[in-house]
């Protein structure tokens, strides 16, 4: 483990090619969120740099910027080297010792190498940045951790979406933003769509600042009967259809009612922008939204259209901030009790709205592909 101390100053990211530039520039947009990064790129990319550079452009740079080298880190030492311990916690504990995530309180806590960490720590990480708390071994009680989290790793990119090397809820709640310079796909896409810092935060924070769900029995059949008296007009104004199902129909889900619905319309809107190149042909623009158990007691919940569906190899990337899957197309987010704001200004972060209302919830969304064509996105609890 690595604890390094830096001090403010200029930016350590020197150069000024156009790619640096850029990087520079995402970063300055970046780095005054409370947004957690992750870092992608091989050795020499610079990684604690790109770090470095975050943290003394946030409002955290007056407090500290620590490093763990995850790699070097032996797994039996995990909890105590970040979360701490109490004395007497185990046989070489003779003093109490803070984690990491409570010497960096108020700052940044990078973690290198995060790919190397196995999955029965990713789980215990999970917890901790999902709840802001640490438990320190010992203790009966968890304590606060005031925390900002950066994290690299250099594994092969398909790795990280590998479950049985990487846990897929512990990717979400690091890459809320993902900087990579080999394929720099945040950064141009960012360049290409934010026309101002401004705007940049506004519509970034507007993923990232979620409020906390508040769970409650749904009755599904009776939100879909809500879904369908607010979209089911504007389908069959174009001469489309659209059509709800739950099978059977007493089924409930554990979930915030309002941040489900705005999911659910998020993903209709999105298949509505989708089909609407068969305005005028002999394809009828249509729309499917089902529930239904399957096997191991998960519920599914399936919004399928008949557009010209996702482009091959890029399932996963739609969900990133200010991704568009067409360069001219909004993915624009709705709201179930408000109106949707101008999509210009919220230009291509709905399905990455779709995936943090989903994550906070407890589940996960993702894009499949059909034999019919179209687009397939499932939600899964």
């Amino acid at each position: 483990m690595l604890d390094v101390n830096f001090s403010p100053g200029a930016s350590p990211l020197l150069g000024d090619s156009a790619a640096m530039r850029e990087l520079r520039a995402l970063i300055a947009n970046i780095a005054p969120t409370e947004a957690d990064v992750l870092i992608l790129g091989g050795m020499g990319f610079g990684k604690e740099l790109v770090a470095q550079a975050l943290h003394q452009g946030s409002a955290r740079s007056g407090g500290e910027l620590l490093a763990v080298d995850i790699g070097a880190l032996p797994e039996s030492t995990f909890e105590s080297a970040l979360f701490g311990h109490r004395r007497g916690s185990f046989t070489d504990a003779k003093t109490a010792r803070l984690g990491r995530f409570q010497a960096a309180w108020g700052g940044t806590l990078f973690l290198d190498e995060i790919g190397m960490l196995s999955l029965a720590n990713q789980a215990k990480l999970i917890n901790a940045l999902k709840r802001r708390q640490v438990t320190p071994l010992g203790a009966d009680k968890p304590e606060a951790a005031d925390v900002r989290i950066v994290s690299a790793t250099n594994p092969d990119e398909a790795a990280l979406f590998h479950p049985e090397r990487f846990h897929p809820d512990l990717l979400y709640r690091l890459n809320t933003l993902v900087i990579q310079r080999a394929r720099a796909l945040a950064l141009e896409t960012v360049a290409r769509r934010a026309e101002s810092q401004a705007s940049f935060v506004g519509n970034y924070r507007r993923v990232s600042e979620l409020p906390e769900p508040r769970p409650e029995p749904v009755l599904l059949t009776a939100l879909f009967a809500r879904l369908e008296q607010l979209v089911a007009a504007q389908w069959r104004a174009r001469g489309g259809d659209a059509t709800f199902t739950v099978e059977p129909a007493s089924l409930t889900l554990m979930a915030d009612p309002g941040q489900l619905a705005q999911a659910l319309l998020n993903l209709l809107k999105n298949a509505a922008e989708a089909t609407a190149a068969t305005a005028g042909t002999a394809e009828v623009p249509r729309v499917n939204l089902s529930a239904r158990l399957v096997r191991g007691g998960r519920l599914l919940l399936t919004v399928r259209d008949n557009g010209p569906g996702v482009p091959a190899g890029l399932e996963r990337d739609i969900f990133l901030p200010f991704f568009s899957a067409r360069a001219e197309t909004a993915l624009v987010p709705v709201s179930a009790n408000a109106p949707a704001p101008a999509s210009k200004e919220v230009r291509g972060i709905g399905l990455a709205v779709v995936r943090s209302l989903v994550h906070s919830m407890g589940g996960t969304v993702r894009c499949v592909k059909t034999l019919r064509g179209g687009a397939s996105f499932v939600i899964s609890f």
